[in-house]
């Protein structure tokens, strides 16, 4: 992997008020246009920064050079004018005067009307301001449409100013700049997150034509918003609900089995790019209506292998069709809008892509799918049992992009091998003996765009004594069970680490289940329980028993990993939150029963048919403009009945996203589903 990196702003603050682009693009804009001896352009100051200047239209496209405008470094200034200027250079580099005629149009929206909000730049000042000028040859004439303005007309003639006519000799040798002060009127309403909201400014001689393109947008830190140093998620999409208006959903649980070998994200040209298009493309920076496309086939897994083959080493596809294009693609790259409204751009979230807590992500698709194996790709089993590799397997068909249909696996061309084990022909693993045994399925798979990938995975079966307090796996054949719960989380910013239990039977991650909460989340109890010190329930090891209560007083619990108990039951290994103090509960450690009779999710992770949710927590909740539940906004009472756009995802919490576009808990002891 090549180890040529981006130059990484290090926040917001650090990106500069207009940016060229990359040297690449921005090197052949940075100087005058030479026409027939003169050396002549416009380009833009803001807050003491230049742009490039006005250029030819780029080589086979139909756009001028385009700079991106920094919206957060824009000022005004008291006497009407703002930091935002124009500035027109002539320079006669001949030996004799020239004759000018020269036009100059002042920014206006490219697609004019086929766009709200779309950036209004005006001239700032009542009268026109002086050229700079070692020649008193020129003169200079401002027009609003075909009116000619003097030191007569109006301020608001002179704001619908929109071009210029600079004109007479300018002697060999001699230069011109004219300074233009302008003023972004709608600074506030600007809409900063559509690429297409730009304008252009033009520079006409006779009939040569040079214009700069630009947009303003707001400058997103890169590094942050990439989640540098934390691992890529790797998720599955899994069918869910549908919406209230019959639209199928989807959640995106993590695929646990090889999230430990996903890389960690840096900033590096060979996995990553920017476009930071209106229509410039960057590697420091990002911004508002730009993306951010990640290369997964350029990238290696933590074990050194090609991170694509090692994914389909271990079960899993990329999904197919990848991009919905005509080439039908196998898909190995992602790419992440930042930002289509205020509301969607987030650090680690963006809009509409599937993501983890660990920062942006990836989506695969599992192909082989072996029942109840935990965390580690392992089967525990009892000596003597029966349990066989081709009854316990399914294929899920790989040109699709997610868990769509099995395919019949008798139609393909399927091995199932054991090294160190004895598999019958019929593929009955003998478990007379203790030990550990490894199983391994493979088979080949043709596309339909013709691409040929093999397709396998190894798993892990410990007999006997490796298996303390394990569970009987089926011989039955059926399809295994995908997750298809949204991953849900408490918005406790602690970081405190519980002790690991010794016990053996203790598990990293328990067998796939959509019933079983994922390591981090949340959930209550909703019915009386009790927390033990110990996985196997015993009345000495018993910490404290919770009664059966009303919702609002329900214990809730983080959960921090998993054991079987001797009786083969899991259980999750848990503290006590309490989420109106936002603080994990002294003493309140130890197991409780994983049964979703008696927990279940403490965060909805659906939108009631009726839109609606009531506020139950006597206090009241607060709803906040971001997910993150950043900035308050507005405070609503207990019994308060607040309409609901959509559900949305925060780490391994929930938010609802009220139709005002504000965020509240979706946490079911402060709001419940009307």
């Amino acid at each position: 992997m090549s180890s040529l990196g981006y130059t990484v702003n290090a926040d917001s603050s650090s990106i500069p008020a207009i940016y060229n682009g990359t040297d690449t693009y921005s090197k052949s804009h940075q100087s005058l246009t030479n026409d027939d001896g003169l050396a002549l352009g416009a380009r833009f100051n803001m807050d003491g920064t230049n742009s490039m200047y006005t250029g030819d239209k780029v080589s086979n496209s139909w756009y001028f050079p385009t700079a991106i405008f920094n919206l957060n470094a824009y000022k005004d200034n008291s006497d009407g004018t703002s930091n935002l200027t124009e500035q027109v250079q002539i320079n006669n580099t001949t030996s004799s005067n020239k004759q000018i005629n020269i036009q100059v149009i002042l920014p206006k929206p490219i697609f004019g009307g086929s766009y709200t909000n779309h950036p209004i730049i005006q001239y700032a000042k009542a009268q026109a301001t002086t050229p700079i000028s070692n020649s008193d040859g020129l003169t200079t004439t401002y027009y609003a449409d075909n009116s000619t303005l003097t030191d007569t007309s109006s301020a608001t003639d002179w704001a619908n100013a929109n071009n210029v006519i600079i004109s007479g000799t300018l002697k060999a040798g001699s230069n011109y700049e004219l300074t233009l002060p302008l003023k972004l009127t709608n600074a506030s309403t600007v809409d900063a997150y559509n690429i297409g909201n730009a304008f252009e400014s033009d520079v006409i001689n006779d009939s040569n034509v040079y214009g700069i393109y630009g947009r303003f947008a707001k400058g997103e830190a890169l590094s942050d918003y990439a989640g540098v140093g934390k691992p890529y998620g790797v998720v599955l999409k899994v069918p869910g609900t549908k919406n209230a208006d019959g639209v199928q959903t989807y959640s995106y649980p993590q695929a646990t089995d090889v999230q430990l070998q996903m890389p960690d994200v840096t900033l590096n040209t060979d996995t990553s790019d920017v476009n930071n298009g209106f229509f410039n493309d960057g590697l420091a920076y990002l911004y508002t209506g730009s993306s951010y496309t990640i290369h997964f086939k350029n990238m290696k897994a933590k074990n050194g292998e090609n991170l694509i083959d090692y994914l389909y080493e271990h079960g899993y596809a990329m999904p197919y069709p990848g991009n919905y294009d005509e080439d039908n693609n196998i898909k190995t790259e992602f790419t992440y809008t930042i930002g289509t409204s205020p509301s969607t751009v987030s650090p680690t979230y963006p809009a509409g892509t599937p993501v983890y807590n660990t920062g942006l992500g990836m989506q695969v698709v599992k192909i082989i799918d072996v029942k109840n194996l935990d965390y580690n790709d392992t089967i525990n089993l009892p000596v003597g049992s029966k349990w066989n590799a081709y009854d316990n397997v399914s294929i899920w068909n790989p040109d699709t992009t997610y868990q769509a249909n099995t395919i019949d696996k008798s139609k393909i061309n399927l091995q199932i091998t054991s090294s160190d084990g004895k598999l019958t022909a019929n593929h009955d693993l003998d478990t007379n003996q203790a030990g550990t045994y490894h199983v391994k399925y493979t088979f080949g798979h043709t596309y339909p765009n013709g691409n040929k990938r093999t397709i396998s995975k190894t798993i892990t079966v410990n007999v006997g004594s490796q298996s303390s307090g394990s569970t009987t796996t089926s011989s039955s054949s059926s399809s295994a069970t995908t997750s298809s719960s949204s991953a849900t989380n408490t918005s406790s910013s602690s970081s405190s680490t519980p002790t690991t239990s010794t016990n053996p039977s203790t598990s990293e991650q328990p067998t796939s289940s959509s019933k079983i909460a994922v390591k981090g989340e949340a959930v209550y109890a909703i019915k009386g329980i009790r927390l033990y010190k110990s996985v196997d329930f015993k009345a000495n090891k018993r910490v404290t028993t919770f009664p059966k209560a009303k919702r609002v007083n329900r214990p809730e619990f983080i959960v921090k990993g998993y054991a079987y108990g001797q009786n083969g039951k899991l259980r999750y290994r848990v503290q006590q939150y309490n989420p109106y103090t936002q603080k994990y509960v002294k003493g309140r450690k130890g197991y409780i029963t994983a049964s979703s009779k008696y927990v279940q999710p403490a965060y909805y992770v659906s939108v009631p048919k009726s839109r609606k949710v009531t506020v139950i927590n006597k206090n009241g909740v607060n709803t906040y403009k971001k997910a993150s539940l950043a900035t308050k906004a507005a405070h609503y009472k207990n019994k308060a009945v607040l309409k609901v756009k959509k559900i949305v995802k925060y780490k391994l919490a929930t938010r609802y996203q009220l139709t005002n576009g504000h965020y509240v808990t979706a946490n079911k002891k402060f709001v419940i589903q009307k």
